[in-house]
């Protein structure tokens, strides 16, 4: 198999959901632990908070509060699978642990996910048995979902999984068939480092499992580690979280492979974690896809700022109408042709204007005063999913345009250090970004997002119209690429690689995200409004800035309360 850095890159992920660890922690259930000396909870804790800060660098994470009551509800991952917009409550293998699934359900359905309960017997009334399983079996890689059959999972889980997510092959791995297999889970075997790597401990069990999985016949290449703590990697967004076990040799061929793939890795001990037959992946949920995030802040969401939509007159309810474009219609040739530019803003974004304005003009909800980023963020839920669709694709459209010129240079100093600090390196961030932007299944976008609460950049995907912004007033678009098929199709039919790069290499107007990072930083989302005036564009979304001058409010001031129902 030819190896590319495109292919190597690893899943784009939007979250991350995990657990506060128990004062219980010292109950956990444990079976192949080796390390039987007492487990100092002080110490678990310290260590999972460790792991929380890295896994932070790596994606936006939610923490659940811990439930003492479950000594073992640290292993989020245990509780759930999720692929894509999908998510599947599991039924834990071990009877102790079945009382921790409902908190994390609750959690993925404000999320935005797809929720579906294994326990739910009007979906299992057909199977010879009760499923059960424990998330520390599934092994989610880029094209297969591997279902470790083990004491904690069994075949009705594997039949309810593959029934689940069709989009993926699931391959049973019976676990039963290896002797004395030395693990608790299939991931504490085995785990990917990107989508082609996986990596897996050196010894004869570990062979046959290679064996039963039959990774060669499949196209994958599998690292071997001396230490099998060392095998379980986190790996989202590019980045790889390990743990070495203490085994200088493992750490030092998980780094060797991590740079030679393009990858940054950083170690994190979880050693009194292991002692319960803990793993890094046990300890977080990852999220990929269309997400609505939970809000991490009860600040007020202020003054949002308009797309650039020109205000019409409000007697005859044209509340928007669409603007001219910053540059002529042939402006973006040969990589964006005129035909095309003239259809999706002719057409497309013309036809979402005049849906808002027909959706919005006999709606009491809606008046004259109401800005299209209100429209986008206040309609992300159910109550009206199709003005939610047209109005964010609106601002995603005018955004498009705003950051695109047909002068283009390259990045100035300090986004090129900004990105560098992020992805390593510009060109890093130009692979991870073309990456996702392939990885889209369907129409959808590709974004480049300042998470306030975090301080840090990171690539999201969205499908459909949806906007990181709209999921969550802590994350601010500063570039956004277009992967619906009628910004690529009439000039490169199929191939939207080749749409990528001519947009990362000769369209983006990386000035403009500079200013849109500038922006971000301070708490506005980018502004572009055709009246240039930004008195309305400030935006405090995560408390980090300081508090407006206007304590009081003012009539566009959305109250704590409605801010934390977004």
């Amino acid at each position: 198999m030819k190896i590319t850095n495109a292919t190597l890159l690893s899943r784009s992920y939007s979250a991350a959901i995990a657990r506060d660890l128990p004062s219980s922690f010292a109950d956990a259930l444990t079976k192949y632990s080796t390390d039987d000396s007492p487990i100092n909870v002080a110490v678990a804790q310290e260590q999972h908070a460790q792991y929380l800060e890295k896994l932070r660098d790596m994606v936006p994470t939610y923490c659940l509060p811990a439930i003492d009551e479950y000594p073992d509800s640290v292993f989020v991952e245990d509780t759930v699978v999720a692929v894509g917009k999908t998510a599947v409550i599991t039924n834990p293998g071990h009877p102790s642990r079945r009382g921790e699934v409902d908190t994390i359900k609750e959690a993925l359905q404000r999320y935005g996910m797809e929720v579906l309960d294994m326990r739910d017997k009007d979906l299992t009334e057909d199977y010879m048995g009760v499923p059960m399983c424990d998330g520390g079996d599934i092994l989610h890689t880029s094209r297969h979902l591997f279902v470790g059959m083990s004491e904690r999972t069994n075949i009705e889980a594997y039949q309810f999984l593959k029934q689940v997510f069709k989009m993926v092959e699931t391959i049973p791995v019976p676990l039963d068939k290896i002797p004395d297999f030395p693990a608790l889970h299939l991931k504490s075997m085995i785990s990917h480092m990107d989508f082609f790597t996986l990596v897996a401990p050196e010894g004869p069990e570990a062979d046959q499992l290679l064996e039963l999985m039959n990774l060669n016949v499949l196209g994958y290449d599998v690292v071997r580690v001396p230490n099998p703590l060392a095998c379980n990697l986190v790996s989202a967004n590019g980045r790889i979280l390990a743990q070495d076990g203490g085994c200088s040799r493992s750490r030092d061929i998980l780094t060797h492979t991590a740079e030679l793939r393009g990858h940054k890795i950083e170690f994190v001990d979880c050693s009194e974690i292991a002692k319960v037959d803990g793993a890094l992946t046990c300890c977080s949920v990852l999220l990929m896809g269309n997400l609505l995030a939970l809000q991490t802040t009860s600040k007020k969401v202020r003054r949002r700022p308009r797309a650039r939509v020109q205000k019409g007159s409000v007697n005859n309810k044209d509340i928007f109408q669409i603007s001219p474009l910053p540059f002529p219609n042939d402006a973006l040739e040969p990589y964006i042709s005129q035909q095309t530019v003239e259809i999706i803003h002719g057409k497309v974004q013309a036809e979402c204007i005049r849906n808002i304005n027909f959706l919005t003009k006999e709606n009491p909800d809606f008046d004259g005063n109401v800005q299209l980023v209100d429209i986008m963020v206040e309609t992300s839920r159910d109550s009206y999913p199709y003005i939610h669709q047209n109005a964010a694709q609106c601002w995603n459209l005018a955004f498009f345009w705003e950051c695109m010129t047909e002068d283009f240079e390259n990045p100035p100093g300090a986004l090129e250090e900004a990105l560098e600090k992020d992805f390593g390196s510009f060109e890093n961030f130009k692979i991870q970004f073309a990456h996702s932007g392939s990885a889209v299944f369907g129409s959808g976008w590709t974004w480049l997002v300042y998470d306030t609460a975090g301080r840090k950049l990171f690539i999201m995907n969205t499908l459909g119209s949806d906007n990181p912004f709209a999921m969550s007033q802590t994350w601010l678009p500063i570039l956004g690429m277009d992967v619906w098929e009628h910004a690529y199709y009439l000039d490169y039919q199929n191939r939207r690689d080749l749409y990528i790069r001519g947009f990362l290499n000769r369209l983006v107007d990386w000035d403009q995200v500079a200013d849109n990072l500038a922006n971000a930083k301070v708490g506005k989302l980018s502004a572009i409004d055709d009246d240039g005036d930004d008195s309305e564009d400030d935006l405090e979304a995560t408390g980090q800035e300081e508090e407006s001058d206007d304590e009081n409010g003012s009539d566009d001031d959305m109250g704590d309360e409605a801010a934390s129902e977004l």
